[in-house]
Order: structure tokens, then C-alpha cells, then sequence
């Protein structure tokens, strides 16, 4: 199941016309987001693709009036 991760590979099946990308860059995105990705097979044959990104609370930024940020009317 770990080369469903790698670029180009797709299951055994091909039912689809993917290229097999598709969980490689899954798999990019949620490593560089400090994630985990876990795939659980199912009984009917699939795939459960799990994927969890760590959060955080950010601080509020105070918004400027309207009339301090300039639109392309107001030039």
C-alpha cells in the first residue's frame, strides 16, 4: 500500500485514466504542513484515505478602514 504515496502508481485495477499523482501530491502537501496521512483498505476493495493537518490559533490582524486601502477607483 505505500507505493499508492509515490508518483505515477495506481491500484491494480486501473479504473481510472489518472495519472497516479493524485496521493503523491497528497502525500507532498500534508508532509509539508508537519500532517499525517494514513490509507485503511475497505471490505468492498477501496481505499480510505485519511488525511490530518495540525492547527493553530492565529491572532487576530486589526483592519484598516476602507478608505486607507486604495482601489484602482480611487486612484
Amino acid at each position: 500500500m505505500p507505493a499508492l504515496f509515490e508518483p505515477f502508481q495506481r491500484g491494480r485495477e486501473h479504473r481510472s485514466d489518472g495519472t497516479g499523482l493524485g496521493l503523491a501530491v497528497v502525500r507532498a502537501i500534508t508532509l509539508t504542513h508537519h500532517g499525517e496521512l494514513t490509507a485503511t483498505p475497505r471490505p468492498d476493495g477501496g481505499l480510505t484515505v485519511r488525511v490530518e493537518l495540525p492547527t493553530t490559533q492565529m491572532e487576530q490582524v486589526p483592519q484598516s478602514p476602507a478608505s486607507e486601502n486604495p482601489t484602482l477607483r480611487n486612484i
